[in-house]
């Protein structure tokens, strides 16, 4: 059998504060809601974790594909300005 170094042996220890870090940051975030609600949860993770910006995926959830089209729209015409600016980007 060959045998493996651990990776931890040999990171740096700034590796292992990233690490620490890291595991205590959410892994998965989901957000759904209305407008107050998103705007609560949004602020908070934006707040806590610092983020360069995000990257936000649709889940559908089985609904209609209008459905889910309709509240892209929504989340884009009413909420994703206000994203920017929490993050810094005033575009």
């Amino acid at each position: 059998a060959v045998q493996t170094a651990s990776a931890s042996k040999f990171a740096p220890a700034s590796w292992a504060a990233a690490s620490r870090a890291a595991s205590s940051a959410p892994r998965h975030l989901a957000f759904w809601g209305n407008r107050p609600v998103l705007e609560k949860k949004l602020t908070e993770v934006i707040a806590r974790l610092r983020p360069d910006g995000l990257i936000l995926n649709i889940d559908c959830g089985g609904i209609a594909l209008e459905a889910a089209a309709a509240s892209m729209r929504v989340f884009a015409s009413e909420l994703m300005a206000d994203v920017r600016r929490w993050l810094g980007d005033e575009r």
